[in-house]
């Protein structure tokens, strides 16, 4: 075996880096980002059963975290004992096709192979792509919650406008609370499906709808927590946002 190891496996392990790093060089400039992560895991699986199939087992592991190492995460050392950000990181945080892309378009085919593909990466010590990864999707919620807060702004004002002195808050705000829970859904959606319960990601989801939530109305407005509570009185009372009765499976369907 050491023999093995020394003549040939290390040439192996030498030529598959000299290959992931051509590839990587090449697929930076020519390929979205979800398109080289499919290419990475063809390249994984088709490494992965080339060394089951021929040669020792103890070179598969070796093997794998050499494609990752060099085909995800890149050359992270930047020389002089210092570091640079990774591979992994920059496509993640891609402007034009990393994961906050995905998740705007709610593409979940996409945001499942970056899930994947980063999942990988961890098992073998490569942690920066999962918690950015997690850190985006938290990053995802909070854009969807100010769009919200703004849209909900901008009703309160136009209500300020018509009404002068006598405006009064509104204590109740089915429209808002409506689409809050819609962030909720597709979030809890995500985390389950694409993200697999990853704790990683719970932990994002959770902090990020709370900073959602506990949204600031500005002196003298309803808090949040009224207009939630002033929502399910209204469900409980078997009607929907806009007064419309519902029956009873309607009215736990629009609470889940």
């Amino acid at each position: 075996l050491t023999f093995y190891r020394v003549e040939y496996e290390n040439a192996l392990i030498e030529m598959t880096k000299t290959y992931c790093d051509r590839i990587r060089q090449n697929g930076q400039a020519t390929q979205s980002v979800p398109a080289y992560l499919r290419r990475f895991l063809k390249i994984f699986d088709a490494e992965s059963n080339r060394v089951k199939a021929y040669l020792n087992a103890s070179t598969l592991p070796r093997l794998q975290r050499c494609c990752v190492r060099y085909l995800l995460v890149g050359d992270v050392d930047g020389g002089n004992g210092a570091t640079r950000r990774g591979f992994d990181v920059d496509m993640l945080r891609d402007h034009q096709t990393g994961l906050m892309s995905s998740l705007n378009r709610e593409d979940e085919a996409e945001i499942g192979i970056f899930f994947q593909c980063f999942d990988i990466a961890e098992r073998f010590g490569f942690t920066d792509g999962i918690v950015t990864s997690a850190e985006i999707f938290g990053e995802w919620i909070r854009a969807k919650g100010a769009a919200l807060r703004r849209r909900r702004l901008k009703r309160l004002s136009a209500l300020k406008t018509r009404a002068g002195k006598k405006y009064k808050s509104p204590m109740s705000d089915a429209t808002y609370v409506a689409d809050a829970l819609s962030i909720y859904r597709k979030s809890l959606e995500f985390r389950r499906v694409q993200f697999q319960n990853k704790a990683i990601f719970q932990k994002s989801m959770n902090a990020s709808l709370e900073d959602v939530l506990n949204t600031s109305w500005g002196r003298g407005e309803t808090s949040t927590a009224i207009l939630l509570v002033e929502y399910v009185h209204r469900l409980l009372g078997g009607k929907d946002a806009k007064g419309v009765r519902l029956t009873s499976q309607q009215s736990k369907a629009t609470c889940m």
